[in-house]
């Protein structure tokens, strides 16, 4: 028989706390070199200045992040509806993304 060790609940407090970000980057674009999302934002660095990271709150990361996906797959068979520029731009101005 084995005994596992009495403290197995702090083990899964670590495990919920962790912050899940993930960076997208390998796309094309003129406008946009990368993203990333995070629990409650989204950081964007945009091909003017790759020196500067913007940073844009967003109360709903995985919707962002599934609509993200859909012109990242677009882009990656250059289809129409594959530009990450007008997709940020779209999010901005309809308030998905909003400034710090």
């Amino acid at each position: 028989m084995r005994v596992f060790p009495k403290p197995v609940e702090n083990v899964l407090l670590t495990l919920n706390s962790f912050k899940k970000m993930t960076l997208y980057s390998n796309f094309f674009s003129n406008a946009v070199e990368s993203v990333e999302t995070k629990e409650k934002e989204v950081l964007i660095t945009y091909s003017s200045n790759i020196a500067k990271e913007y940073v844009y709150n967003c109360e709903d990361v995985p919707a962002f992040t599934n609509n993200l996906c859909s012109v990242l797959i677009s882009n990656e068979l250059q289809q129409d509806g594959g530009s990450v520029g007008s997709f940020i731009h779209r999010s901005r101005k309809e308030e998905v993304l909003t400034e710090q």
